[in-house]
């Protein structure tokens, strides 16, 4: 997958949590995602950003390139490594929807005894185990994915 000429679209870096907090950074208000809860852990749990809770982000545009995600579980393992590494605590799981189906796939091609190592538990939000019917319907009907609802869908399309 190659984005168009002119166009660069990329993640936020891993360990990044602002692409959790908001889906679309640059649309805050039409796209917060995880704001509410990140901010609920720094502020009752005293977790902080990019150095108790981290985020690992990922273009769900190529998921079906395995040269991509391949690259995308090496830096996650060895991200994960650093933070057991430095942290000297084991990694907790948070994930959502379609990062519940990576997730998955990470820790069954990951050894026990890696696991035993570095993750302490995982928790799955509404994991996307048995696909998403709006995926279904953006191809079948050209539904938007993000896009602010104040932007004509005729301009878009």
């Amino acid at each position: 997958m190659k984005d168009q000429k002119g166009v660069s679209i990329k993640c936020s870096n891993m360990g990044d949590t602002l692409s959790l907090e908001y889906l679309v950074p640059a649309f805050p208000n039409v796209s917060n995602y995880f704001k509410d809860f990140i901010k609920h852990l720094t502020n009752n749990y005293g977790y902080k950003k990019s150095d108790t809770i981290f985020g690992a982000p990922y273009d769900f545009r190529k998921i079906g390139d395995i040269r991509e995600m391949m690259e995308y579980f090496t830096n996650l393992r060895n991200f994960i490594e650093n933070i057991v590494k430095f942290k000297q605590s084991k990694v907790i799981f948070v994930s959502h929807s379609l990062g519940s189906v990576l997730v998955s796939h990470f820790l069954k091609n990951e050894s026990k005894k890696w696991k035993n190592i570095y993750i302490d538990s995982w928790y799955s939000i509404a994991g996307a185990f048995g696909g998403s019917v709006q995926s279904v319907m953006c191809f079948l009907r050209g539904i938007p994915f993000f896009i602010p609802r104040f932007i004509s869908l005729n301009k878009i399309k």
